[in-house]
Formats: C-alpha cells, structure tokens, sequence
C-alpha cells in the first residue's frame, strides 16, 4: 500500500494514510480532480492551476503602465473588468485607464487607481450609477446639459436684466426668490425695478430688482411680504386707502 504523492506516468495522485486515493478536494495549493489527478494547466472553477499544479491568482502587473494578468496568464483588452468590486476599463493592449474615457459613445471617468467613480461629481460633471456621465438631466437641483456641463442658474443682462435657470428656462410673470431675495419678472422674463401693481396690491422693488419690505419709500410703506400698507397705523403714522401717509 502507498501513501502520499504518487507520479503515475505523467499525472500525479495523492494517497492518504489510509491509502485510500484522494479525490475532487484541494490537499495544500494542489487540487485532486474528480478522479484523483492533481489539476495542472486548466482552470477549476475560478482558480486556475500552472503545468505544475500550482494556484495562479490572477494579480496586477506594472511595467511602466498597469495591467491585470489573469492566472492561466491571459488579461483583459477592451473591456470593463469588476475587480475587487471596483469596475475598471482596459484597452486594445490591456493597460488600464485612468481619468476620462470616451467608450461606445459614452463617457466615464476613472480615479487614479482606475476605479470607475459612480454616483459622484467630478468638477462640474456627473457620474451616475452606472458610470456614464450624466446629460440633459437634473442632478437633485443641479441641470447638466447635453454636454454632460452643470449649467448655473445666474444672471444675464441684455440691455435689461433676466435669470436664467439651468436648464436654460426663465420665469415670467411671477416672482422668484434669488439668494434670499424676492424679484419679480415681467411677462418677457425680465427683471421688474420700481413699483409695481399686481392683483390691485402694490410692490416697490429697488434699483437690484430685490423686493422692499418693512420700509417706507417715501409717504409709503411696504409691509413684511411686501405689499403696500393701506387704511391701518404704521407706528404713530396713519396711511389711507392709497397707502399714502398724509
């Protein structure tokens, strides 16, 4: 009876003390097959074994440039590979790539490392779940046009003044609060200064375009949402039904 490593012709055997021949489990880095020759040259599963029988793990290679050598010594091109549940992308010679990547039409980016980000801004550019850049959409209260580029909401001045929101529309006839101001646009989208009547009510907006409230402009007074006070007692001082303080 043996016992221990055995080489039959070209195929090695395991025997243990029993003598019994060891099958379809891993003795060590070597694995019996099914019927009892150590694996060599092939994958079993997701481990692949060498011409000697040993484990191959697939792992990263540097040679001025990185790359991912699996363990029957092949390697991703052109691809996305998950790694350690990260997704990287690898090109035509099977380097991995970094930064921005325009791949089947679509933008990605990729950190240093080479991880795709996800779910993440990278300057004024979205990455989505899936990694592609995101375009004409809203980001919670951010707009990135069809070039992927966050539009701002911000002022624009063509001989009077408007506001333009980020995805490129503006408001008319109705107020808008700016950074903590309140304006209010004309039926054009341009910005309202001066007084203004609305529904039989009065509003005064200064020079800035921003609303008055709780100040006098001139003999009268504009209350705390802006409106013009009529028939009531500012302090000491009495305004009519034109809201002027005589």
């Amino acid at each position: 009876m043996v016992t221990g490593w055995i080489q039959i012709k070209s195929d090695w055997y395991l025997f243990n003390n029993s003598g019994a021949m060891v099958k379809d489990q891993w003795s060590g880095n070597y694995y019996l097959e099914k019927d009892g020759k150590m694996a060599k040259s092939k994958w079993v599963g997701t481990t692949y074994f060498d011409k000697n029988g040993i484990v191959q793990p697939d792992r990263w290679i540097y040679n001025g440039r990185w790359w991912y050598r699996y363990g029957d010594g092949s390697y991703p091109k052109n691809k996305f590979d998950v790694i350690n549940n990260n997704v990287y992308y690898f090109n035509s010679d099977g380097y991995m790539l970094t930064g921005w990547q325009v791949i089947q039409g679509k933008w990605y980016y990729f950190n240093g490392s080479g991880a795709m980000v996800k779910n993440s801004w990278v300057g004024n550019y979205y990455l989505q779940n899936d990694g592609t850049m995101a375009i004409n959409t809203w980001i919670g209260n951010y707009y990135v046009d069809s070039n992927g580029l966050w539009q701002q909401d911000r002022w624009i001045h063509n001989g009077k003044w408007w506001y333009r929101h980020g995805d490129g529309s503006y408001t008319k006839n109705d107020f808008e609060v700016i950074n903590g101001q309140t304006y209010y646009f004309d039926q054009d989208g341009y910005m309202v200064t001066g007084w203004k009547s609305l529904n039989d009510t009065y509003y005064f907006f200064d020079a800035s375009g921003a609303m008055v409230k709780n100040r006098w402009i001139g003999n009268y007074y504009l209350l705390g949402d802006g409106t013009m006070a009529k028939n009531q007692w500012i302090g000491s001082y009495y305004v009519g039904s034109d809201g002027c303080w005589r």
